[in-house]
């Protein structure tokens, strides 16, 4: 239980889940909250693919566009 807690401390100190050939070997993912304008957790974005090819993007970069759509998927009202 205080590896799950150390975890989730991490992620919630970086703001995003990385993992690489964790859950499913020669995979990694990416994930990150998406948030109401409020601040309330609405759901979770996540991208993922080969290992092989995981320094073919920086991880900033894939972060970036994770939070961009984040956002924006935060902002929609899905009520309408």
């Amino acid at each position: 239980m205080a590896r799950l807690e150390k975890l989730c401390a991490e992620i919630s100190e970086s703001g995003y889940s990385e993992v690489i050939d964790e859950s499913v070997k020669g995979t990694w993912s990416l994930a990150v909250p998406v948030l109401t304008p409020a601040g309330k957790l609405l759901a979770g974005l996540a991208i993922a693919g080969p290992a092989a090819e995981y320094s073919s993007v920086p991880r900033g970069k894939r972060l970036d566009l994770l939070f961009e759509a984040a956002s924006k998927i935060g902002r929609t009202n899905l009520r309408e």
